[in-house]
């Protein structure tokens, strides 16, 4: 194995950067019946043109899942809550998401006809003498555009992209196309995060490291040796990205400019601009809401943003699309006494995790877990209560500031901090250890009863409590069972801390009804 020269870059640059990557296939081509893309390989390699409904069951996942699987063992049940972690329920929001970005790719391929005589010479000429301080370009005709999605940490941004962009195949081999020789890597997307630092050379070099490990090329060693400067690394980057057909650039986290501090912010826009003007390279922005006053900061940004419309990510706040989400994930129930879905856990769920569904998802995992681990086997709201309480600790300040809708204080708080799944069964476990929460046969049985209540007469009186409050809910906050007092037995630690009450209550309310 080669040691390194003086001349290669630093051993920090040389660690391949986290991406998503996708298939790869040899080109197949399929006519669209759009005179606009009519002979253009690159475009002709992408298939046909989705419908809506085409493109919905395509993006969906739904793992298989049996109603026989809520009887086996708690720690098989348990592992198998994290099936929900592979669904992915097509919502309004990715449907447009895809006919944007189906657009946007093939629109952004239209001048770039790689068969075209003086096509090589346009991309030779565009990609020389860049200005970064002016953003002034060499004229050149693109229909590219580009567009800007911003929205709420959680609220799925980043996986609906991915879903997206995984309707297309990352890397196409071209042999020949109409009997023509034609040999040709086209890289038809592109997606990586900005660097954390906002450095432009950062980005270069992960741009570069991304492409070799993708095509199997040197751009790296080629480009990024020895002491080059940003300035030198930027039109080599927009070479490369021609020169491999790359359809579309997509850079997540863009939040992360506005920490920049050395100017490096508007050189990188520009430099994204540029590539629109000067190759037809479309670029999509993807951050938090904490990246709109930085993108707002040049008109010209701000034209770009709307090329296809800007796409404003937004918390399912429409009842029709929380439901058909919320309803999509509740089949998958692995503890032993069945939940119904109704309004009431509509309004819990939409209440706690205000309509985001990343947390949301991972509230219905916890719980789930929480459930079986503590042997009370249903989903109740003392019990998504308790999980939400102990889990969304670093974000209820911004859920509480959209249950306001405290425009002020969101606006000090530039993100929403995701949930880390392994850490939250971390805590489940401090809070219920298997020892000291293992029912008591009397436990047992009265929690059969009670859950059977729930799932038969859930809307009745007879599953009230004389305060309007469901028998196992405990109130607004909702209990949180503790690990202290290992020697009060099963019965009496549920009772105490609010997951259940007494046989005597539970029989003078359903006799009162």
């Amino acid at each position: 194995m080669n040691s390194k020269t003086d001349n290669e870059i630093d051993s920090a640059a040389d660690i391949l950067p986290a991406y998503f990557r996708g298939r790869q296939e040899q080109a197949t081509y399929t006519d669209t019946g759009i005179w606009r893309y009519k002979g253009n390989p690159l475009i002709e390699a992408l298939g046909s043109v989705l419908t809506e409904k085409e493109a919905g069951k395509l993006m969906a996942s739904y793992p298989p899942y049996g109603e026989s699987e809520r009887n086996l063992p708690a720690e098989v049940r348990v592992h198998l809550t994290h099936t929900l972690l592979d669904v992915f329920v097509s919502l309004p929001a990715h449907i447009d998401l895809e006919q944007r970005l189906s657009c946007l790719i093939r629109s952004g391929y239209v001048p770039r006809h790689p068969l075209a005589q003086d096509h090589w010479k346009k991309v030779r000429t565009a990609t020389s003498g860049w200005d970064l301080e002016t953003g002034r370009t060499s004229p050149m005709r693109s229909t590219a555009t580009g567009f800007n999605v911003i929205g709420i940490s959680g609220g799925g941004k980043s996986s609906g992209i991915q879903k997206v962009l995984s309707l297309y195949s990352q890397l196409v081999f071209h042999y020949s196309f109409k009997k023509l020789p034609f040999t040709f890597c086209q890289i038809v997307w592109l997606m990586m995060s900005c660097p954390f630092d906002a450095s432009t050379r950062g980005l270069c070099l992960d741009f570069f490291r991304i492409i070799d490990d993708l095509a199997g090329t040197n751009h790296y060693r080629r480009y990024a040796k020895g002491r080059r400067t940003t300035d030198e690394m930027l039109p080599d980057m927009a070479r490369v990205a021609a020169v491999h057909g790359l359809g579309v650039l997509v850079i997540d986290e863009i939040q992360f400019l506005s920490e920049s501090s050395s100017g490096g912010r508007v050189r990188m826009l520009n430099f994204f601009c540029d590539l629109t003007n000067r190759i037809g390279l479309p670029v999509v922005f993807v951050g938090t809401y904490k990246a709109l006053a930085m993108l707002k900061t040049e008109f010209r940004q701000i034209r770009r943003g709307f090329g296809e419309g800007e796409k404003r990510w937004e918390r399912l706040l429409d009842a029709r699309t929380w439901r058909f989400f919320l309803k999509a994930i509740w089949r998958y129930q692995y503890v032993k006494q069945p939940t119904p879905l109704t309004d009431e856990c509509y309004d819990l769920f939409f209440d706690l995790t205000q309509g985001i569904p990343d947390l949301c998802m991972k509230l219905y995992m916890l719980s789930q877990i929480r459930a079986i681990r503590t042997g009370i086997e249903a989903i109740t709201p003392a019990v998504v209560r308790s999980v939400a309480k102990d889990c969304f600790i670093s974000a209820e300040p911004v859920l509480d500031a959209l249950r306001r809708n405290d425009i002020a204080a969101l606006e000090l708080i530039s993100d929403v901090h995701p949930v880390d799944i392994d850490e939250c069964i971390r805590a489940l476990d401090k809070v219920a250890d298997s020892s000291s929460l293992i029912p008591s046969p009397e436990a047992r049985k009265l929690m059969k009863r009670t859950t059977t209540l729930i799932g038969s007469k859930q809307n009745s009186p007879a599953a009230t409590a004389s305060d309007g409050k469901c028998l196992v809910d405990s109130g607004p906050a909702g209990p949180s069972l503790t690990a202290g007092d290992k020697d009060q037995p099963g019965y009496g630690r549920l009772r105490s801390k609010g997951f259940i009450r007494s046989g005597e209550e539970f029989l003078n309310n359903t006799e009162a009804a």
